[in-house]
């Protein structure tokens, strides 16, 4: 994910807080990866929301952290036994 996405998802439009989004980013996809989901900079779109819902639940986007939060572990969960990304869907 790039910085600038990530920031457009956040609605954030300055360069203050760049450092501390892109190691978000980083931390998200560590995160993912430590449950079997492969990111890669072509990410499946389910990836990508994944990341985008960690990213809002670390700076509580319009103070729905906590949703976001639990959005992510469901989708992360969802990730890890569901899929074979970025090969996409195996067993639903």
């Amino acid at each position: 994910m790039t910085l600038e996405y990530a920031k457009s998802s956040l609605r954030i439009y300055h360069n203050l807080e760049d450092g501390e989004i892109q190691e978000v980013i980083t931390s998200a996809e560590a995160d993912l990866a430590t449950a079997g989901v492969t990111v890669t900079e072509d990410e499946e779109p389910l990836v990508t929301t994944a990341i985008i819902f960690y990213l809002r639940a670390y700076f509580n986007f319009e103070e729905r952290g906590d949703k976001y939060a639990k959005d992510y572990e469901k989708l992360k969960a969802l990730l890890s036994s569901n899929y074979d990304v970025p090969g996409g869907q195996t067993d639903v």
